[in-house]
């Protein structure tokens, strides 16, 4: 599987779960919150803050952490069973240089750090080191 294939098939689960169990309220009113959370037939006891104004029923918070959990082990296991970096690993990083636009920039330090990685973790990873080094080329020859 590629990252973009493991990327897709975790926002189409994310997007799933999401569906039924979290909602969004975007105001700076308090009256207009308690409105809306009528709407949900919900209470402030029965909700807590995922961030970005959503909300999540306590109840299924815990059901949102294991999905969150899963997905980052998923990728770590993908990751870890790339053991020269040519296949998934570069893979992520085509994609993810591709989002952060390096193709103008020739700047890999926004990619890095949405994927939680610096420079030195990277040189000290063979496996890391010849997937960046791979996408790079890929950029360099289209």
């Amino acid at each position: 599987m590629t990252y973009e294939e493991m990327k897709n098939k975790h926002q189409n689960e994310y997007d799933t779960f999401a569906k039924d169990k979290i909602f969004y309220i975007f105001t700076s009113s308090k009256e207009e919150f308690e409105k809306k959370l009528k709407e949900y037939g919900l209470n402030r006891e029965d909700i807590c803050s995922i961030g970005y104004g959503g909300f999540i029923r306590k109840k299924d918070k815990e059901a949102l952490k294991n999905l969150t959990q899963r997905h980052r082990k998923e990728k770590q296991e993908a990751i870890e069973q790339d053991k020269d970096g040519s296949g998934f690993i570069k893979s992520m990083f085509i994609y993810e240089l591709w989002s952060h636009e390096f193709a103008y920039t020739y700047d890999t330090e926004d990619t890095l750090n949405d994927l939680g990685y610096t420079m030195e973790q990277i040189n000290n990873d063979e496996a890391l080191k010849n997937g960046l080094d791979l996408a790079i080329q890929y950029f360099y020859k289209n």
